[in-house]
């Protein structure tokens, strides 16, 4: 999450091979300029650099918006409506000009209004290089340039647990360019009437048919001539093999930046990273975050050290720390069964046995053993209820059983467990693909095949959780399933259509919402479900009428749903490792969260919140940003 804020203007190009001849693209640009800083002297050249940049774009045939002088609230909403336009866009490119600066690792914009003394002021007075980035990110093709490397007043300053620098760290983001007006840790010149940086920016972006990686590196050298050798610009560039020129286009426009938000702010800020200082951290403990979830206790973390740890739900003060054993007695580092809300809150299962339950309120775990049957290896599948069950699957007799972790027992008629073929049948090859339980009941849920000579056959199994039995089942071939908030479910056939149940088993209605095979259903509302297929299509749909509302196209095949929150949006971890909300719109948009690759998250319950846990094991907060 931590980048390094480059203040560099961000520069659109048509995305198009150089062999072949194409349609102009469509092109977005967002041009700021800060001169009247009001704690700190003015500037004398941010706004003549931001009106002649932003003419030259709209002669190379963007769409401008030009925002002039803005306070915080100004540039943020810039930023955030700006990602509206580079959401449907080929080309958007962002150049600020203005004062900027790095700090622990993190480049920064700072509005007229900022007043900096220091350290803790830096969060609430600037803007991160993050919110640049991610008003970008829709856009297919993305160029930044930071024209803010100047020798500013707030340099000198102390920050808490270092200092405020001049100049600006470098930053690689993937599939964009950025131009810095001046070297890592170096500050650009003022120039007279306009930066040599702006001039050479303004003149180069009008010109056709160049590759984008040398048109950054032509400012850079036309400036680096310019001035002599005083000021070398610099440029970060992790683009595809592929020729991304400017062909010619249509003279665009130049309007101002949007004032007025048009809906909620869907952009969250860093809160705060979440780490145990008294982690000690060797060659093999690293203090990372390897496993997270949420429960009515808190924040749940596992960590590289063994440790079980409860967090508040904002992440800021460590409740408990709960060190885990396996049966050899080591502290157990593969991630826990699971967390689920009710009187017990967490279960760390260690199959076969022995079972450890341990509460996360703080009172002492209770260990016992579960009774497997037929002495084959048991797959734990899922935990839940606040009397909690543990459900686990047994291959080699095609059998489920269900346990009473406060008894330890299994639950049921037949402590063999719920067996999904004849008594008499062979299993064969038996295989659980997925398990999960309904959160308004005792309902249970499980997809099974058995494959015996040649012959495979699926099914649909409706379980009861305190019964222990099953209550129905639906043959046939199915890709996933989902319960909704009508008392039935919904699975998908593996030939494309999705079939409504009601609670027996029943058909209701049978619905084509995709042209593809659909590959997940999830329950979306109270009254809606959505479903996705290998084509990319992502739809919410009405549980009771299946009316489609919304519709997503494009989405990768490695992208997976991290989080479903209904009106607060879709959490979508990205083939990018970056996470997107999506709330309706035909495409994701901004990401939200870290810019470092991202391998978890979540969204808390009134969906203000999110959790990220970086593929690195830093696990952060960022919270949404008020409207």
């Amino acid at each position: 999450m931590r980048w390094v804020l480059q203040l560099c203007t961000m520069l659109a190009i048509a995305c198009m091979s150089a062999s072949q001849a194409q349609a102009p693209a469509k092109r977005v640009a967002l041009v700021i300029g800060e001169s009247a800083y009001r704690t700190v002297s003015p500037l004398a050249n941010p706004g003549a650099d931001a009106r002649l940049v932003a003419d030259a774009l709209a002669r190379a045939g963007f769409d401008v918006r030009l925002g002039l002088d803005l306070d915080k609230a100004g540039l943020e909403t810039a930023l955030d409506d700006f990602a509206r336009d580079a959401q449907v866009a080929d080309v958007a490119a962002v150049y600020f000009a203005g004062h900027g600066f790095e700090t622990g690792g993190r480049n920064w914009l700072v509005p007229v209004d900022a007043a900096i003394s220091g350290g803790a002021d830096v969060q609430t007075a600037a803007v991160p290089f993050e919110a640049v980035a991610r008003s970008l990110s829709g856009a297919r093709v993305k160029l930044v340039a930071l024209d803010a490397c100047r020798d500013n007043p707030f340099a000198a300053r102390a920050a808490e647990g270092g200092v405020i620098n001049r100049g600006l760290a470098e930053v690689e983001v993937d599939g964009y360019v950025i131009i810095y007006a001046a070297g890592v840790g170096a500050t650009a010149l003022d120039g007279v009437g306009n930066s040599p940086f702006a001039q050479s920016y303004a003149r180069w972006v009008s010109e056709s048919n160049v590759d984008l990686r040398l048109l950054a590196g032509r400012i850079r050298d036309d400036v680096t001539a310019t001035t002599g050798g005083k000021q070398r610009p610099f440029v970060s560039a992790s683009l595809s093999g592929q020729e991304t020129v400017l062909a010619p286009a249509p003279a665009g426009r130049v309007r101002g930046a949007a004032t007025t938000r048009e809906r909620p702010s869907a952009y969250f800020e860093f809160a705060r990273r979440v780490s145990d200082p008294s982690c000690f951290q060797t060659r093999d403990v690293k203090c990372v975050t390897k496993w997270t979830s949420l429960s009515s206790a808190g924040l749940v973390t596992l960590d590289d050290d063994g440790k079980l740890r409860v967090w508040a739900a904002n992440g800021a003060a460590l409740q408990r720390a709960i060190p885990l054993a396996n049966p050899n007695g080591r502290l157990w580092s593969e991630g826990p069964a699971f967390v689920a809300s009710g009187e017990v809150e967490f279960e760390a299962i260690f199959s076969p046995a022995p079972v450890t339950v341990t509460p996360l309120d703080g009172r002492a775990p209770t260990v016992g053993r579960l009774q497997h049957h037929g002495g084959t290896a048991p797959v734990l599948r899922e935990v839940r209820g606040a009397s909690p069950r543990a459900v686990f699957s047994y291959p080699e007799s095609c059998t489920l059983g269900i346990f009473d972790l406060r008894t330890f027992r299994a639950v049921g008629p037949d402590a063999k467990g719920a067996r999904w073929i004849p008594a008499d049948a062979p299993c064969g090859e038996g295989t659980v693909d997925w398990v999960f339980g309904d959160d308004a009941s005792d309902r249970i849920i499980a997809g099974v095949h058995h494959d015996f000579r040649g012959d495979r056959t699926s099914e649909v199994l409706l379980l009861s959780a305190q019964a222990g039995t099953i209550a129905c089942r639906v043959g046939g071939g199915f890709t996933d399933a989902a319960f909704n908030d009508l008392g039935g479910f919904h699975v998908a056939g593996s030939d494309g259509p999705i079939v409504a149940y009601d609670r027996q088993c029943r058909v209701l209605r049978t619905d084509r919402h995709h042209r593809a095979l659909v590959t997940e259903v999830f329950p979306f509302d109270a009254a809606h479900m959505m479903s996705r297929s290998v084509d990319g299509d992502l739809k919410v749909w009405t549980a009771a009428r299946g009316v489609v509302t919304r519709t997503l196209a494009g989405l990768p095949r490695s992208a997976t749903i991290q989080h479903v929150r209904g009106q607060d949006g879709v959490l979508i971890l990205n083939e990018d490792k970056r996470l997107y909300i999506w709330n309706g719109e035909p495409r994701l948009g901004a990401y939200v969260g870290p810019s470092a690759p991202v391998c978890q998250g979540m969204l808390s319950e009134d969906g203000d919140t999110l959790y990220a846990r970086r593929c690195d094991g830093a696990l952060e907060v960022w919270r949404r940003r008020a409207a």
